[in-house]
């Protein structure tokens, strides 16, 4: 305590407390490779540095047709309005491997919460007492932290935000325009950055007709933000972009994407995270919110809208909202409390919860384990090289970029997170979800789709990882004699089914393996979920699956656990279900009985 007090000591205090703070940071991010879209940029990157231009046409999937390059403008923004950070991420992993993925993730964190913490000590707070009010953010920041384009957008929306509160009327203004050049050719994000300087600038224009300030430094700010406007908007990839944004609200798989859900569709499904942080930001900034900036009570209500209605948007509320509340917080405890004694105490808890954290955080860290997490089919990508696997694949969505990284340019993919065409999103729910509608003549949409594109294979997991919910189409294969079952994932939840044919009979002889056991892979990957969640949801989708299998007496347990975690089921069918089960010793589901539990989850 003392040698925190002492004055000549102040100086040795604040590096000690900012080493601290910046390893707790880099502990917390350097985990394991996790981000499904990670993959496709690292390969689009790759693509660039190989042909020194930007690709015109998709390379890496075959269901992207000629036309729809000039009807969507998604298809050409997603491919090249990213070029520069897929070249920076991709120099990272050429340079180091995954280990340089990891580093450039801790890099760009550390980065955001340097600003973060430059920003707040340009307002006059102390060290430690800034340092501590980024404890809850970091904290909050783990939940979101991607190696991809969209954590590049954190840094520079707070950078941009940071010059604008703090550098007015100086040269740093200059940079503006600048950022936005740069971020335009980084990520769609800039439209963000666009609403920031939109904000300012409205402010701006009040007050030169309205209150008729004639202040040099406005009529500069005037004419910087202005340019870093247009510099940013006025060309065909902005406006690209844009249009792309209503295009989107289309798709009902974007819409559905764990990034795109509402913070009250996670907290519907037990997840309180989202909601809780949008709950505390609106009472801490409804308290200090008439001693906000105007500008900032613009940007800071309009990002509070989007995050309403969409997860991705909730970090930019807690990042920009945090020096302005902290702020006012601290002259609260100036007003109230001693300044060394707020100082000695702030820094004495910055040290150990900082410490705590990077204690309880190297557990995780991609050192300690696997520098990708094996919800990635490793396994079976491995096994389709081995077994000489060749023809069009259908594959799960959130593994399209994973298998474009390992598989291009021997194979191309049927979807992945790029999400290139809304269309395709469509077709590849009928097969998800094994829809027997009848729209292919006589075939169900589900063999009718697998046909029309020729698939050869099929890669999925049993059940949808985000979700836990069961992949039908599963089903559909077991019951299908055309299709055999051929790998089980060991480290992966992967399955692959391919398609009885002649040409791929020796495939079929060699590796085939009986049907069923998709259903135990799926039965014991959502028995190992379960111990971990207790979701009712779980316990619906092992039902099915049991049921499926033939264990009508399991399933039914499985139905009784969901309703004792969700006592409203007992005013559905699961219960008739149940005491069919209890009478006969096993029931035989129709598609509507299937189709009415999937619709409780």
């Amino acid at each position: 305590m003392k040698f925190l007090l002492a004055p000549g000591n102040k100086r040795v205090v604040h590096i000690l407390l900012l080493l601290v703070f910046f390893s707790a940071v880099v502990i917390t991010f350097a985990r394991p490779v996790k981000d499904v879209d990670l993959f496709w940029h690292l390969k689009t990157g790759e693509w660039i540095w190989q042909h020194k231009a930007l690709p015109d046409k998709d390379p890496f999937s075959f269901t992207v047709n000629p036309y729809t390059y000039k009807d969507y403008y998604r298809t050409s923004v997603i491919l090249r309005s990213y070029w520069l950070s897929q070249l920076i991420i991709y120099g990272f992993y050429s340079a180091l491997g995954f280990q340089g993925i990891i580093l450039f993730r801790c890099i760009v964190f550390c980065l955001l919460f340097l600003f973060l913490y430059l920003w707040m000590r340009k307002k006059e707070i102390p060290v430690s007492f800034a340092l501590l009010f980024l404890y809850p953010v970091l904290v909050f920041a783990a939940f979101y932290s991607g190696e991809r384009p969209n954590q590049i957008t954190y840094v520079m929306s707070v950078l941009l935000l940071f010059v604008l509160d703090r550098y007015r009327g100086t040269k740093w203004l200059f940079m503006v325009p600048f950022l936005m050049f740069v971020w335009l050719q980084m990520h769609g994000g800039f439209i963000l950055g666009g609403l920031i300087i939109g904000a300012y600038l409205l402010k701006d224009v009040y007050d030169f007709i309205v209150r008729r300030k004639r202040d040099s430094y406005l009529k500069k700010e005037l004419i910087v933000l202005s340019a870093s406007l247009l510099v940013a908007f006025l060309n065909p990839p902005a406006i690209h972009t844009i249009f792309t944004v209503f295009e989107s609200s289309g798709s009902m798989l974007l819409k559905t994407t764990s990034e795109n859900l509402s913070p009250f569709a996670y907290y519907k499904i037990g997840i309180y995270l989202p909601a809780a942080v949008i709950v505390i930001s609106l009472i801490v900034n409804a308290v200090f919110f008439r001693r906000y900036p105007f500008q900032i009570k613009l940007i800071l209500l309009a990002v509070f809208a989007f995050s309403l209605t969409a997860i991705r948007y909730i970090p930019f509320l807690v990042f920009f909202s945090v020096p302005f509340a902290a702020g006012r917080i601290y002259l609260l405890f100036k007003r109230y409390f001693d300044k060394k004694a707020v100082v000695t105490i702030t820094s004495c808890a910055v040290l150990l919860v900082f410490a705590f954290v990077s204690v309880n955080n190297y557990k995780y860290t991609a050192g300690r384990g696997h520098l990708v997490i094996n919800k990635f089919p490793d396994d079976a990508v491995n096994f389709i090289k081995t077994a000489g696997i060749r023809g069009r694949m259908f594959d799960y969505y959130d593994w399209g970029g994973y298998l474009i990284f390992r598989l291009f340019p021997g194979e191309k993919v049927f979807i992945d997170p790029r999400g290139l065409v809304l269309s395709v999103d469509i077709v590849y729910n009928m097969v998800m979800g094994g829809s027997l509608d009848r729209t292919y003549g006589d075939v169900p949409q589900w063999k009718g789709v697998l046909d029309s594109y020729n698939i050869n294979f099929i890669i999925v997991p049993p059940y949808y990882l985000t979700t836990g919910r069961i992949v039908l189409l599963i089903k559909r294969l077991v019951d299908d004699p055309g299709w055999k079952l051929i790998f089980v994932g060991n480290k992966s939840p992967a399955l692959i089914f391919i398609r009885d044919s002649a040409d791929n009979m020796p495939v079929i002889e060699r590796f085939g393996i009986p049907k069923y056991y998709a259903y135990l892979k799926t039965i014991n990957d959502l028995n190992m979920e379960v111990r971990y969640t207790h979701d009712y949801r779980l316990y619906l989708d092992l039902a099915l699956v049991n049921i499926f299998y033939g264990k009508y007496r399991t399933g039914m347990k499985d139905f009784s656990a969901a309703i004792n975690r969700r006592p409203s089921l007992k005013r559905t069918i699961i219960p008739d279900i149940i005491e069919r089960i209890k009478r006969d010793g096993k029931v035989a589901l129709s598609e509507r009985d299937i189709y009415v539990i999937r619709y409780l989850l």
